[in-house]
């Protein structure tokens, strides 16, 4: 299974085509509404919140008209990372645990809602489910699909929606899409 996340667009003088993005092992996923436990290694560990995409089917060089057949499922997910050596090792990211899904969803209601908080009372995220994170979803589906062979299993992370958040132990992080509960677990 690949985890793919896509991350900001690069300078627009880069020669690299493709969408800006960097891959997660499966040893970092956390399921089932385990806690997350903030690791040692760390002073700032923060999250960031991203809407997920599930492929259903195997496909190489999708063109972007057909990338959304290819998607199966949505949730949301949760990544988290050690601010203070992000920038030094960027393979700081990739630490066990550090990747969060919740249920899947075949498909996204039209009044579609995600809604995020974390308590005590720090963060709460609630608005329309902007079309433009699901269509660009889709187009770097496509845009990524020449470089490697999406499997079914797969997963790809939107860019995060809201900011990123400082967590600590203690916290309790609660999602969902409008009134279909996605996760629920603790920072421990």
């Amino acid at each position: 299974m690949k985890i793919i996340i896509l991350t900001e667009n690069r300078e627009s003088d880069n020669k690299w085509p493709y969408p800006a993005f960097y891959t997660k092992a499966d040893s970092t996923l956390l399921k089932c509404n385990k806690p997350f436990f903030v690791p040692d290694f760390t002073q700032e560990c923060f999250a960031s919140f991203h809407i997920v995409a599930r492929l259903g089917k195997l496909g190489k060089s999708i063109p972007q008209r057909f990338a959304g057949r290819y998607i199966d499922a949505w949730t949301l997910g949760v990544l988290f990372y050690p601010k203070d050596i992000v920038a030094e090792i960027a393979e700081s990211v990739n630490f066990d645990g550090s990747t969060v899904i919740g249920e899947f969803m075949e498909t996204i209601p039209m009044s579609a809602v995600p809604i995020i908080s974390v308590t005590p009372g720090q963060y709460h995220y609630e608005e329309p489910c902007p079309g433009d994170i699901l269509d660009s979803v889709g187009k770097s589906l496509s845009a990524l699909s020449p470089l490697f062979t999406w499997r079914q299993g797969d997963l790809l992370f939107s860019l995060p929606m809201g900011p990123a958040i400082r967590v600590e132990e203690g916290m309790h992080i609660c999602a969902r899409w409008s009134d279909h509960p996605l996760l629920d677990f603790n920072i421990k």
